[in-house]
């Protein structure tokens, strides 16, 4: 693995992923409500769905990351793990912090924290492939970590806690009712 072809293949899977970020966040409409797009998707504009959708778009670049760049599978993902929960933890701080301090949301500063998140991530992620640190060690507990994450999506979509980060902007949890 080189790091002139980790750092293209990194860079595509940004541009790819800052792209499919958006659509997953149109999908659910886009389709009707369908239960496949709800998956993927944003099912409301709750922090949550927001979430789940920069990730699976973030996590949706792995196989073709990995063989672009020719990196070792367990030091790849691990670093990706890295950057999933880079991307849950920094847009989760960011976004209560400003809209704390602003009192409301603002579109342009979510999409634009969103972006910048994803980059971040990027980066990190490349960074960490990129190193001598002993990620290998780590593979276990990334792959209980990614199924958790997994899970959660899956499980928190239909059924969400009646919790502010599962919370919609006009009072509601989950799936909107038809």
């Amino acid at each position: 693995m080189s790091k002139k072809t980790l750092l293209k293949s990194e860079l595509i899977g940004m541009g790819i992923s800052i792209a499919l970020s958006f659509l997953l966040h149109f999908i659910f409409d886009i389709t009707a409500g369908s239960m496949v797009a709800a998956v993927f998707g944003s099912v409301n504009e709750s922090v949550w769905e927001h979430l789940k959708i920069l990730v699976f778009a973030y996590l949706i670049w792995i196989p073709v990351g990995l063989f672009i760049s020719k990196a070792s599978f367990k030091r790849y993902l691990v670093a990706k793990t890295f950057g999933a929960l880079f991307i849950m933890i920094s847009t989760t701080a960011f976004f209560y912090i400003y809209s704390g301090i602003l009192g409301k949301a603002v579109l342009w500063v979510d999409i634009t924290i969103a972006v910048v998140v994803m980059i971040l991530a990027y980066l990190l992620s490349a960074k960490l492939i990129a190193s001598n640190a002993d990620l290998e060690s780590l593979f276990i507990i990334s792959i209980f970590v990614l199924v958790l994450l997994i899970a959660a999506f899956l499980c928190f979509t239909p059924n969400p806690p009646r919790i502010g980060i599962f919370r919609d902007p006009n009072g509601f949890y989950g799936i909107p009712s038809a």
